[in-house]
């Protein structure tokens, strides 16, 4: 009776355990459209992991670029630029266009999309011309000093005297309002499954697997390793506070399940030790 009892769960569980690509623990796509995660860039992975245990953070854009002049903070400009973006084929076509490549430069290409978008709307309002000298996020980055890498600081000894690396702000690779809208979502999706179903559904991440389901697979798949539970909170208006939730770091069960089924291969045990949680 007991061992028929313990197969009933675990094919329940099984059931429960979505190891198929959309489940975001086993492949991670930075670009998704549903604003529901992204990357962090310039923070050393030891510190921030330190610092959510210990302490509130917030999540920091990188500065407005400098190519939104403020002449089109005008309540005339956002008009038209609201109805443009649902009438103007040119920016309708470009956004399908980027969206279906689902390539890591989205961000980039979609700000474009709409810095061309307003220079047209510039042109219809008879607006004075503005500099056509894009920048990049990349390159935005770098010029504001962090490092847009997809590969965090390794800690040294001179990682505790850094400024950027020990304060209380997360740094992202968005401007301000794409940062906020994400942010909103995140914290809408957030609030709704604490209030549903008692369930935080809320991680940061540390750590990677690229990897392919075969050898033939041309698909790469980006699979969280580590994992952190964390709380999220809405202090006012753009900003949102973010703290460990009391749990452990622990190693992305579904890719280990996933890893073990398809390839036999089980990820190594993972435990905190001293240096882990003590700064």
């Amino acid at each position: 009776m007991e061992h028929a009892i313990r197969e009933k769960l675990n094919r329940f569980s099984d059931k429960l355990l979505d190891l198929s690509k959309r489940n975001k623990m086993i492949n991670c796509r930075f670009q998704s459209r549903s604003k529901t995660h992204f990357r962090i860039i310039d923070e050393v992975p030891d510190l921030l992991y330190k610092k959510l245990i210990n302490e509130n953070m917030e999540f920091k854009s990188l500065p407005p670029l400098n190519n939104n002049p403020t002449d089109e903070n005008t309540p005339e400009f956002k008009k038209e630029i609201f109805l443009a973006k649902s009438i103007d084929q040119e920016y309708m076509q470009n956004i399908q266009m980027i969206e279906q490549k689902q390539e890591d430069s989205l961000n980039d290409a979609q700000e474009k999309a709409l810095r061309q978008l307003k220079d047209r709307i510039r042109v219809k309002l008879k607006m004075i011309p503005r500099s056509t000298e894009d920048t990049s996020m990349e390159e935005h980055c770098r010029n504001n000093r962090f490092n847009p890498s997809f590969d965090l600081p390794i800690p040294d000894q001179s990682s505790k005297d850094i400024p950027k690396w020990n304060d209380k702000e997360i740094q992202t690779l968005m401007l301000p309002d794409t940062l906020n809208k994400y942010m909103d979502s995140i914290h809408k999706k957030y609030n709704s499954s604490i209030k549903e179903i008692g369930v935080n559904p809320l991680f940061f991440c540390f750590g990677f697997l690229e990897w392919t389901e075969s050898d033939a697979s041309n698909c790469k798949l980006y699979s969280p390793i580590l994992c952190f539970q964390a709380d999220l909170n809405k202090e006012k208006k753009n900003l949102f506070i973010i703290t460990g939730a009391g749990s452990e770091l622990h190693i992305n069960q579904a890719l280990n399940e996933k890893l073990k089924r398809a390839f036999s291969i089980e990820l190594p045990e993972f435990k905190e030790t001293e240096d882990n949680t003590n700064s």
